[in-house]
C-alpha cells in the first residue's frame, strides 16, 4: 500500500503559485477546492508513477533488489512530489474545466 501525504508542502506551493491567476474566475472557496484538489491528485500521480518505474525496473538485470528499495524510500518519492513544477500545466487544466463546470450550473 502507498501512502500519499495530501498535507505535503508541495501542494501548498502548487495552490501559492497558482492561485493568483485564477482569482475573481470563480468563488474563493470554490477555487481553492479545485486548486488544492487538483495539487493532490497531480502530486499522487508523480509518486504513483516513480513507483511504477522503480517497481518495473526489477526486471532490469541491471538493477539490483537494493536500487529498487533504494528508489521507494521516503526520500526518493519525496523527490517526485516535490517536482510539482512538472504538473503545474495539468493542475491548470484541470482548475479551468472545474471553472467551466461550476459557470454552467
Amino acid at each position: 500500500m502507498l501512502f500519499v501525504n495530501g498535507l505535503y508542502e508541495a501542494v501548498d506551493r502548487t495552490v501559492a503559485d497558482l492561485e493568483p491567476e485564477y482569482v475573481g474566475q470563480a468563488d474563493a472557496e470554490h477555487l481553492r477546492e479545485l486548486l488544492v484538489t487538483a495539487a493532490r491528485n497531480l502530486m499522487a500521480f508523480r509518486v504513483g508513477k516513480a513507483t511504477v518505474f522503480a517497481l518495473a525496473k526489477r526486471a532490469n538485470e541491471d538493477w539490483s533488489e537494493s536500487d529498487m528499495m533504494a528508489a521507494l524510500t521516503k526520500e526518493s518519492l519525496s523527490i517526485a512530489a516535490d517536482n510539482y513544477e512538472e504538473s503545474i500545466n495539468q493542475v491548470r487544466r484541470a482548475i479551468r474545466d472545474g471553472i467551466k463546470i461550476a459557470k454552467a450550473a
